[in-house]
């Protein structure tokens, strides 16, 4: 495959820039990074179309390199207790042991509003640290993480009851 023209679509070129490393191009579904060293292709981010992975589902080893957009490697960094893949709108924290998924920690997918249903497999909980005594899930109120807000959902229902603009 010729990767020369093929740039990633534009709603991830701000995740995966282009740097001294590796450049990134798309095709079949899929992000590739090349190494700029010997312009092969070292790693693979699949693009689903909203097809979201659940806790305990094992990760597809042909995936399994650090892809965290960049913006957001800081945050979950590679390494330590767990590893951390991206995948069509969403952050995975993995067991580095059974290489399975174990939580959802950030859905990027922007588009969650008040009344709007939490996604499947996002029901572990995933507060940043620094919010996590102010939004402690209860019997009637979950929290989740998402890309920069916490929401507020209906454990029973499953709806967004109410958006928090978070900074983290």
């Amino acid at each position: 495959m010729a990767f020369a023209d093929d740039r990633i679509p534009v709603q991830y070129r701000n995740w995966y820039p282009d740097n001294d490393n590796f450049y990134y191009r798309s095709g079949d579904g899929f992000i590739y990074r090349v190494n700029r060293s010997n312009n092969l292709v070292d790693g693979l981010i699949p693009l689903f179309g909203g097809g979201y992975y659940a806790v305990g589902d094992p990760w597809p080893q042909t995936y399994n390199f650090y892809n965290v957009p960049t913006q957001y490697q800081s945050y979950w960094p590679d390494g330590g207790d767990y590893g951390y893949r991206y995948s069509d709108g969403a952050i995975y924290r993995l067991d580095p042991s059974t290489n399975a998924v174990n939580a959802i920690v950030a859905l990027l997918a922007g588009d969650l509003g008040v009344g709007s249903r939490l996604p499947d497999g996002y029901d572990v909980y995933n507060v940043p640290i620094s919010y996590r005594t102010q939004y402690a899930d209860t019997p009637d109120a979950w929290y989740r993480y998402n890309d920069g807000y916490i929401y507020r959902v209906d454990p029973t229902t499953r709806l967004i009851t109410a958006v928090i603009d978070a900074i983290v």
